[in-house]
């Protein structure tokens, strides 16, 4: 699939890069002009939706936690770089990526937090679907821990 490539080519050294890009054309009409320095400061600007610093340091924690990552301000801005490209490549916005992961998350399937990133975008992405409607078909998420849900399914094919 096109966004596991995405996002595992950009090279270690140039994921901080490739999101302080996005964030100044992002803010190249500000009043300030300022670039936030913090990783979560600078998904709060590049992230769409109007979500808070806390709101996405929340999602972005447990996801971490389930992809079996440390909390660090790098893992943080990997994952932010990660979750921008894949909207700007496939559509979905980052927190609705980050939801998906979370709900679908199979405790000890061993999936990467790019890969699950990745095929919560496909799956979100699907043509013909209404996103706010939900789906509740046969490939509809798992809420329920512990039970097979899409990233399982998606993994398996």
């Amino acid at each position: 699939m096109r966004c596991f490539v995405l996002a595992g080519v950009v090279p270690h050294a140039t994921w901080s890069t490739a999101l302080a890009s996005v964030l100044l054309v992002a803010l190249s009409g500000t009043a300030s002009g300022q670039v936030p320095t913090d990783p979560l400061s600078q998904m709060e600007v590049a992230f769409k939706g109007d979500f808070t610093r806390a709101q996405i340091k929340s999602r972005l924690d447990r996801a971490l936690q389930l992809y079996r990552l440390p909390i660090t301000a790098e893992n943080y801005s990997r994952a932010g770089s990660t979750l921008v490209a894949l909207r700007k490549e496939i559509g979905p916005q980052e927190m609705d990526i980050l939801d998906y992961m979370i709900r679908s998350h199979v405790p000890g399937v061993r999936i990467t937090f790019p890969e699950a990133a990745g095929i919560a975008a496909a799956a979100l992405a699907r043509p013909g679907q209404d996103r706010s409607a939900g789906d509740d078909s046969a490939e509809s998420v798992s809420s329920t821990p512990g039970t097979p849900g899409g990233l399982a399914r998606a993994a398996a094919r």
